[in-house]
């Protein structure tokens, strides 16, 4: 299980990928699974334990293209679960 931070615009998804980054907090950005429904195709995937950090970074910035944060949980065979969190 891991989570995702959707962003509708790749330059803000690139941006907080940095931002993390610069935190020393693990993630990488990886193509938007179609189940969460969004149209950019690039997400930001975080470790379950750093949800918290990153959920306090993005408040202190002004990202316009912030949709969300999904939870994917892997099924096997290719198969994931999104969730919408928040």
């Amino acid at each position: 299980m891991y989570y995702i931070l959707v962003f509708r615009s790749q330059t803000q998804t690139y941006a907080f990928s940095s931002l993390l980054s610069s935190y020393r907090i693990s993630n990488v950005v990886i193509q938007t699974p179609r189940q969460a429904e969004v149209s950019c195709g690039l997400s930001v995937k975080i470790p379950v334990g750093e949800l918290n950090r990153a959920k306090s970074i993005l408040a202190r910035r002004a990202f316009s293209s912030f949709v969300g944060i999904f939870m994917v949980s892997e099924l096997g065979a290719g198969m994931n679960k999104v969730v919408r969190v928040s």
